[in-house]
């Protein structure tokens, strides 16, 4: 799958999860785990992650994986929105 067509898939759940208003942006980069896995490294921006619950954040992969179950696992991080003016998305 294309890195855009992933991000665009992530986004759609991210915002169901996290309400559409809360999702800023959605930043993935294919590469590999320790072991030569393939894998996800994926950065959700977040307008303010204080208005997420902790449940569903760690609850995330899980319907990641469910949407996308022939992709590689995704290892997923957030930011809020000031912190990723701070960051580039290399940085994930």
């Amino acid at each position: 799958m294309q890195r855009s067509d992933y991000e665009a898939k992530t986004k759609a759940v991210a915002e169901r999860e996290f309400g559409a208003a809360n999702v800023n942006a959605i930043i993935a980069h294919r590469n590999v785990d320790e072991d030569g896995d393939p894998i996800w490294r994926v950065v959700i921006v977040l307008a303010d992650p204080r208005d997420v619950a902790a449940g569903k954040m760690s609850g995330f992969v899980r319907h990641l994986r469910v949407a996308l179950p022939e992709e590689p696992f995704p290892i997923v991080s957030f930011r809020s929105q000031s912190d990723n003016l701070e960051s580039s998305p290399e940085a994930a």
